[in-house]
Parts: C-alpha cells; structure tokens; sequence
C-alpha cells in the first residue's frame, strides 16, 4: 500500500477546502410566498453564511469541505428550515420557512415594573451575553442610492474587515477594505449627496455595544415600553418589546427589540427615528432638503461558543429625491487572538465610503465571496452602463439623451472632486495663552508731526489671552499643511499672529477611540503691540493722517509694539470624541529671524478683514519712557504658546 506523506496530504486537505460550491435561491413565507429579506442563511455549528436580501434572495458559497452538513435559514417569527450542502453547486432554491402560531400559553402580560426590570437584567448580562474580548468581523457591506422612481444613482460595496474591542467599550470599530467596487450612473437625474461613515454602521447599528439609548436603565423613564406576543427564532422563546419616546417633541426612535427569553441576549430590533430627532441628525439641512425618514434594522447571531455577534444592519434614509440605503451582513467570525489594525490600513468614520471604492468591473468579480445578491435593477442599468455599444450610443451621438449624460457627468466629475477636497479639511478654534510682559510706566507718543501726541500710564502685563483658528489641510492620514491665525481679545493688547506650516502625526493607542500625537514646523508672522485709551488732542473729530493713511480722529485706536517673522516648531495632541469632533492641545515655541519695533494704527470697529490699518517703525515717531526719549516699546515679545480647543473634521 502507498503510503502519502503528510505535506501531500496537507495540501489535498487544503484543496478540498479552497474549492467552493455555491448556493442560491429565494427565501419566502410559507403561507403568503412573501420574500424575507434578512433571512439568516449559515452553515449550522459555524459563523459562515450570509443574508437574503433584495426580494429574499441569497447566494452563499461555501467550502467544498463542507458537504454532507446543512445551512439553517431563521427568521424571526418563523420556523427554521435546514439545506443539506451538496458536492456541487446549486442555484434556484426555495426555501419557504413557516410563520409560526403564538402560542396562548406563551402570551405573557407585565406590568410596567416587572417589564423594567427584564430589561435591566437584559442590560447586566450584557458581559456574559456577548464577546469581552477582541473580535474580528468579515463581512460584506454595500451602499446605494436611488431615485423616487426605484433607479440606482450610484451603488458601492466592498468586502470589509472589522475589528471590535469589548463589547464593555463603546469605542468604533477599526475597518479596513479587503476588496471594494462601486458604480455610479452619471445619466440619472438625482440629486447628488455623499454619505459618510456608512460602514461605520457596524458601530452605529451595533446599538449593544454603543449603549444605545433605549436599552440603558438610567434612561428608561424617558421611554414608554410595551411588551408583545412572545414571538420565536430557531425554536427558542423571544420577547419583543416595543418602545417609543414619552414625549414626542424629545429627539428619539420608535420601533421594537427582541430579547432571548432564555438568555436575555439582545437578538435585534427595528426602530424609525421621529421627526424631532430627524431635525436634529439632518446632515442635508444645509442643503435646503431634510430628511423624510430614517429607519433601521439590526440582527445578532449566537456562534458556536454560545456568545452573540453583530450579524446584520440595514439603514435606509429617504431625502427629497434620494433613497440611501447602508446594508451589512457578516460572513465569518473570528476570536482567537485578534490584534488591532495598523493606523494606516484603517478607513475614517468620516470618509465618503463611495470616494473609497474602486471603478465597477465585471459580474464575476466577487466570485469567491459571499455577497448580497443583486436586484434585477441593478443588474439592468449595469448591464447598459458598462456595455460597449449602449456606450458608444450615449456618448457619441447627438441625442438629448447623450447631451444630458454629458452633461451631468461633468457636473458629477466636480462635485466628487470638490467634495475630496473638503473631506481633506480640518478646522481648530482654541484659547491661547501667550506668555509677554511690558513695563509699568507714563508713556507718550507724538505722530503726524506732531499731529497726533498721546500722553498715558500704562500697566504692566504678564500674558496676552488670544482666540485661535487653524485651517489643516491632509494630504493623507499622516501630513498635512496648516495656517493659523491667531488674534488677542482684549482691547488694551493687541497682538495678532499667521504662520503656515506641514505636520507629521501619529497614533498613540491600538484600541479605542483615537489618540493622535503631531509634530510640525512653519513660518509665523507677528505683531503686539499695548494701546493707548488716551486720546486728547482727537476728540475733536477731523481726520489724522498716520503712515500714510487718513484715519477718523475719534475712531482710531493707536498702540506700540513690535513685529517680527521667525520659525516655529510644534507639538500637539487631539483625541476623537464623535464622528466629526476632536479635542486638541498644542505648543509651540518662536524663534524669530527678524523683529523691529513698531507703530500701529487701526480702526476701533469693522470687521477686522477690512478695518483700515496703518503699521511704520518706531524710528518715525517719538516715544517717551518715564520722561524720557526711548527708541524700544518695551514690550518682551511673545516667545512660545499653548493652546487647548475643538476640532472639526471630516
């Protein structure tokens, strides 16, 4: 007898598994043919499978090796069928699952107290229910936008990997794109919004680990619950319960949560955001539309181990014109020592998810994947999108048809563009402290010849309290080229500061919500200066002409300082606290090249753009110290900064 050894037989163990069969068909109610969208279809004692989708279809490609066992299909509220897998592939399944009766034994009435209390006790075994350890979620997820008339605007999908911290922690998911395409049809007359963070929808659907609002016990008095029919999935007891805000004008949702009667794990929930929260959570608002509806669908699974995981979402937001859609379905689940992802392979909660996918290629392109099935829609514009001589036919003749295809493909070419660029942009407004002193002494100034002479005691200071802005611009997740302004709020110090610069950051935390530690250079201008409030000489109106430039006599407000350019190294951290929002904290220290002192003269209102201002050496004025001719401001000038804020970015 030949014997094999045992790299032969390791490699033909490894090519029974890497061949595939595929199964498809439609999953539908027993009684009344109906589809079941979000059917669960998984090989039974492992996480692999999939979900129906698109009028209940489904495609499932498994490992060869996997013949003989069987896929279960659930649904809630049905009777669960099982599909043996068979050696080959095999299309054109019907899969009708029974609606199941509810039992009279099995309805069961609460008063408000006892529900109260299930749903606390389904809080706390939040730990035992679901994963305290790093998981990994591969999944498939596919965003689509589509006119009022049911045609596609645009779609994308991809094959993406999520990694999850604790499900003790509500910090997001670290994503990143294994394998994407997307299309858009240029020719349809839609209106053209971008959504972002739509894969990020496994952290925003995923509302057990984001503690959402409806399951947290100290918000329960805001919430009216009702309990309903107990319902059923795979055999096994569900409760459902309904819930809906008390007050309507309360930013909130209304829909129901399922809960395992045996375990008290969260399996789902269906919910629609009212209209109070819709005026809150409108991200086109701006754009003169609001959102007419927003509804959502999450489903959990038990793996083999007996713990739950986010199996399903389906989001769909309707806009005037525009039906988004945000579908996800997790393919396998992985636990055994997960690390986090590298900085630099993670996509942004804030990225446009169809600005990241590639150009559509071809109907096999996802063959050895498990992905949603596609509607007969999608498939037909397609099909007329990428063929050769619908092509040549739209764009090479003279049609209005071509014309418009022209047209609004121009027209979609700059708003991606245009809106790459502000997706690229960061905005920081922060408080500076500006450490500077000037003497305490009787200064006097004369001007104009002596046109303008001021005559004051001026304190002494020891820091000047300044608002900032900083403007950054990010080539990629690492650099980016900043300008900075920065002005005093007082009216007795002026000091007013622009540098330009690039910055180099870097992640300071593998899990949770992101730390970002940067270091940078540029090159600042500034300018400070102390006023004086005295104006005698002035109030009798007229006008001073000043450097050149005739001001307002009882307008004017005239201060002596210093000006000076130089470079300025920085360090700065910010931390992630929402989808758009950090918090920030920088220093810095200047080192000018070259300083000189000076004169300034500006108009005491205006918008600070285009107030008059007027700015000459000291060397053209006289400056009296203590009585005394003085050639310096005697003003120490400002030398390093910190500055603590927010930042907006997309």
């Amino acid at each position: 007898m030949k014997r094999l050894s045992l790299p032969v037989l390791f490699t033909l163990a490894a090519a029974s598994l890497s061949a595939q069969v595929t199964l498809s068909g439609r999953v539908t109610d027993a009684k009344t043919g109906e589809p079941l969208d979000g059917a669960q279809i998984v090989v039974s004692g492992t996480t692999v499978g999939t979900i129906a989708s698109g009028g209940g279809a489904f495609r499932l490609r498994i490992a060869a090796g996997y013949a003989g066992r069987e896929v279960t299909c659930s649904f809630l509220g049905y009777r669960s069928a099982q599909i043996t897998i068979p050696a080959a592939s095999k299309s054109g399944l019907q899969v009708a699952l029974e609606p199941v009766s509810v039992d009279i034994d099995r309805v069961v009435v609460m008063p408000d107290d006892m529900l109260r209390a299930l749903l606390a006790r389904a809080y706390n075994r939040i730990p035992e229910n679901y994963y305290t350890r790093p998981t990994m979620l591969t999944g498939f997820f596919r965003e689509s936008s589509r006119s009022d008339a049911g045609d596609y605007h645009y779609f994308s999908e991809a094959v993406v990997e999520a990694r999850l911290n604790s499900y003790t922690d509500s910090d997001d998911p670290q994503i990143r794109i294994i394998k994407s395409t997307a299309g858009e049809f240029p020719a349809m007359d839609s209106v053209r919004h971008r959504w972002i963070s739509g894969v990020f929808g496994i952290a925003g659907a995923n509302f057990v680990k984001q503690r959402a609002e409806v399951i947290i016990p100290s918000h329960y008095d805001r919430i009216a619950y009702r309990l309903d029919p107990m319902t059923s999935i795979d055999g096994r007891p569900v409760y459902s319960v309904s819930f809906a805000p008390k007050n309507d004008s309360r930013p909130g949702a209304s829909g129901r949560i399922f809960i395992d009667e045996e375990t008290l794990a969260y399996l789902g929930g269906e919910w629609e955001d009212n209209e109070a929260l819709l005026r809150r959570r409108s991200i086109t608002h701006w754009a003169g539309n609001r959102g007419l509806a927003n509804t959502h669908k999450v489903q959990y699974a038990r793996s083999e181990d007996g713990r739950m995981y986010l199996k399903y979402f389906l989001h769909n937001t309707m806009v005037a014109g525009d039906n988004h859609t945000s579908e996800y379905v997790t393919t396998m689940l992985s636990t055994d020592s997960i690390v986090p992802l590298s900085y630099d392979e993670r996509i942004e909660r804030s990225d446009i998810f169809l600005e990241k996918a590639k150009e559509y290629r071809d109907e096999n392109y996802w063959d050895e994947y498990n992905i949603f099935a596609r509607d007969s829609t999608l498939d037909a514009q397609l099909r007329a999108r990428f063929d050769p001589a619908e092509a040549q036919r739209l764009v090479g003749d003279g049609s209005e048809a071509a014309r418009r295809e022209r047209r609004t493909g121009r027209m979609t070419n700059f708003m991606s563009a245009y809106v790459r660029f502000v997706m690229k942009l960061g905005i920081r407004y922060g408080f500076t402290y500006l450490p500077a002193s000037g003497a305490e002494g009787l200064y006097g100034l004369s001007l104009a010849g002596g046109e303008v002479e001021l005559s004051e005691t001026l304190g002494a200071f020891r820091f000047i309290p300044a608002l900032t802005m900083q403007v950054d611009y990010n080539f990629d997740k690492r650099w980016s080229v900043n300008f900075v302004t920065t002005s005093s709020t007082g009216k007795r110090l002026h000091y007013n500061s622009e540098s330009l610069g690039v910055t180099y950051g870097v992640p300071l935390n593998r899990w949770g919500r992101q730390w970002i530690v940067e270091a940078g250079v540029g090159w600042m201008w500034q300018e400070a200066a102390r006023n004086f409030s005295d104006y005698r000489g002035l109030d009798d109106g007229g006008e001073a002409r000043i450097f050149g430039k005739r001001f307002d006599a009882k307008k004017i407000r005239i201060g002596v300082g210093y000006a000076s350019s130089g470079f300025t190294p920085r360090i700065a951290i910010r931390h992630r606290i929402s989808t758009l929002w950090w918090i920030h904290a920088d220093a810095g220290f200047y080192q000018p090249v070259w300083s000189g002192q000076r004169v300034f003269a500006a108009e005491k209102s205006g918008f600070s753009l285009t107030r008059r201002k007027a700015r000459g050496s000291l060397d053209k004025a006289t400056l009296m110290y203590n009585g005394a001719p003085s050639t310096q401001s005697h003003f120490t000038p400002v030398r390093w900064h910190a500055t603590i804020g927010l930042m907006l970015k997309y």
